[in-house]
């Protein structure tokens, strides 16, 4: 079968090389095309570090694209004209010393960052490869004067920078990337179809459709407006699929291309192949040519970020907590779970069974206990980073209330692990809307303005500022995210370890009791019983590697009697038929991934 399909390749090549058109007016060519390089972050700057004559070249193929053509002028350079005394083009023979042809540059034409053309006057034909190369006398002792040559650390191909050390040549290609010179080549005859993709490297979720952007490159004399691929994943076998590109004809030309795949079910490193069969529905030139890109599969789970704030009703210090766990809230209704902790001598909330994570400082906070970050000062930033972290784990949650006194939550999770893995859980009942009477807060920051914040009206911290809603120095306070009860016991937990295979899932369960304090109890049903369970997942280092909150019910279910849709498999993903992530439903079909890793079609007219 591999001998029928080298044959097959052979054939393609045969057949669209006999296909060719020569390309009408000049190809510009060299490792690095763009027509500036200037406010490019991968551009930078090499030379001998002292202002010495220093010529660097690049090497010029005389493949089948360019065979035959003439070279008969050259882009050069320039980082600073005004460093430059003198510079000259050489055009070497393969042998990298015989000089072929030789122009003198009129260094008056330089300028700053871009590039100056130079015509040869001894014109070459390129039967075979040449190197052509800038020999740049500079002056001064500017980094300008001392390192000259402009090269793009993103283009790491062999003989893409040359530099001449005594009388030979050496390349650093490898650890520097391309020199950025550019040649000007005529009558060059192109095949009407070559295309290929490059390598290329990403990320992925797990068992979800992904769309990637693959570059490709087409060398061809006809633009192209389609091609026809096959993809393997993974080390699956091939499988077909056609795009539409928009290519116009010509050397090196690139374009990033979405093509949608399913990513494998392991996490971990893979390697997706690629190569374009068809273009335009013709034989392509460069059928054979494989290309390679390499992914980094992460978890088909968001992961949710747990703040856990330690705070009190008499720190002067802690407004600033409330106002970032608000501004967190509004940012991030669905994925932000806040808990404030208080222990605080005298405070009405307190809860010394849970453990003192930020030791005895408030206000002090961790997210996920994985990461550290201020209470107010950038915590959107720190949220997102979590957020954009992968997890092995999905947890889903209910929450009711054990019997019609409500002094109990029964708590009931599923909790489902894509990697094999020892897990323990933490369950915590948090309430909203926590105030009475004697809930009072005091206020180190009421006599600074806005202006001296430096925030916005709509800011929840402007509340606590002068002239603001809780602008005093103490004022009584509803309080949300409150921790009501939890799992620990003396800060020991007893939710229980336990382990998970791939793919497994596993049901626990938990009772919470509500507190017995008369004052914070009546504040709980003054609330309404606004109350949540929040479910968090430890992985052996002890971070919270993912966690749900969801609202207390009312109802008698009990521990086991959790009704059977109560975990019903939900919409993690929609997607159209190509593969491209859509929110929300878009006419035609839809395809929808759900958090057991299956998938569903639907029609939406």
């Amino acid at each position: 079968m591999n001998r029928i399909f080298t044959l097959l390749a052979t054939l393609f090549v045969v057949l669209s090389a006999a296909a060719q058109s020569s390309v009408s007016g000049d190809i510009v060519w060299g490792y690095r095309l763009a027509d500036t390089f200037n406010d490019d972050s991968h551009v930078k700057f090499i030379g001998l570090g002292k202002a010495v004559a220093t010529e660097a070249a690049i090497k010029v193929p005389a493949d089948d694209m360019l065979k035959g053509g003439t070279l008969h002028a050259v882009r050069v350079p320039v980082r600073t004209a005004a460093a430059i005394t003198a510079a000259k083009v050489s055009v070497y023979a393969s042998d990298m010393s015989t000089v072929l042809s030789s122009e003198d540059v009129d260094v008056s034409r330089l300028a700053d960052m871009s590039y100056t053309e130079v015509e040869l006057s001894t014109p070459i034909v390129l039967n075979e490869d040449v190197y052509v190369s800038v020999l740049y006398t500079p002056s001064g002792s500017s980094a300008a004067a001392k390192n000259p040559i402009v090269y793009d650390n993103s283009v790491k191909t062999q003989g893409g920078l040359l530099i001449k050390s005594g009388t030979k040549f050496e390349d650093h290609s490898k650890n520097y990337g391309c020199f950025v010179l550019q040649v000007k080549v005529s009558g060059a005859t192109l095949p009407n179809y070559s295309a290929h993709f490059e390598d290329a490297s990403g990320t992925t979720r797990q068992d979800i459709v992904n769309t990637f952007d693959f570059p490709l490159v087409s060398d061809g004399s006809i633009d192209i407006t389609d091609i026809d691929y096959a993809i393997s994943v993974d080390g699956a076998s091939e499988q077909k699929g056609n795009v539409k590109v928009s290519v116009p004809a010509g050397l090196s030309q690139k374009v990033l291309v979405p093509i949608s795949f399913e990513a494998p079910h392991a996490i971990g490193q893979y390697e997706v192949k690629l190569r374009v069969v068809n273009v335009n529905g013709e034989p392509n030139n460069k059928a054979s040519e494989v290309a390679t890109a390499t992914f980094d599969n992460i978890s088909r789970f968001d992961r949710n970020c747990v703040m856990e704030e330690f705070t009190g009703m008499g720190c002067i210090y802690c407004t600033r907590g409330i106002a970032g766990m608000l501004k967190a809230r509004a940012a991030y209704p669905d994925r932000f779970i806040g808990i404030a902790v208080h222990q605080f001598s005298g405070d009405l909330m307190n809860n010394w069974d849970y453990p003192s994570i930020c030791g005895n400082s408030v206000p002090a906070c961790t997210f996920n206990r994985e990461f550290a970050g201020d209470v107010y000062t950038e915590i959107l930033a720190t949220v997102q980073k979590v957020l954009e972290t992968e997890t092995p784990i999905d947890v889903q949650a209910t929450a009711t209330f054990t019997d019609e006194n409500r002094k109990a939550v029964a708590v009931n999770a599923k909790i489902l692990s894509s990697v094999s893995a020892n897990y323990e859980v933490v369950y915590a009942l948090v309430g909203d809307g926590i105030t009475g009477t004697e809930f009072y807060q005091s206020n180190y920051y009421y006599g600074f303005t806005p202006g001296q914040w430096g925030v916005s009206d709509d800011d929840p911290m402007s509340m606590f500022l002068a002239g603001g809603t809780y602008g005093k120095q103490v004022f009584r306070y509803s309080y949300d995210d409150v921790l009501l009860s939890s799992s620990y016991m003396s800060g020991v937990n007893q939710g229980g370890a336990f382990s998970l295979a791939t793919d497994e899932t596993v049901d626990r369960s938990y009772t919470l009791k509500l507190p017995t304090d008369n004052t914070l109890y009546n504040a709980i049903v003054n609330s309404n019983y606004n109350l949540y369970a929040v479910v968090m997942v430890l992985n052996k280092f002890g971070y919270v590697t993912n966690a749900c909150r969801v609202k207390v019910q009312d109802g008698t279910v009990g521990i086991t009697e959790t009704a059977d849709d109560a975990y019903a498999p939900r919409e993690v993903g929609r997607y159209t038929i190509s593969g491209r992530r859509i929110n929300g439903y878009a006419p035609g079909v839809n395809v929808i991934r759900m958090s057991d890793g299956t998938t569903r079609k639907v029609v939406v007219e």
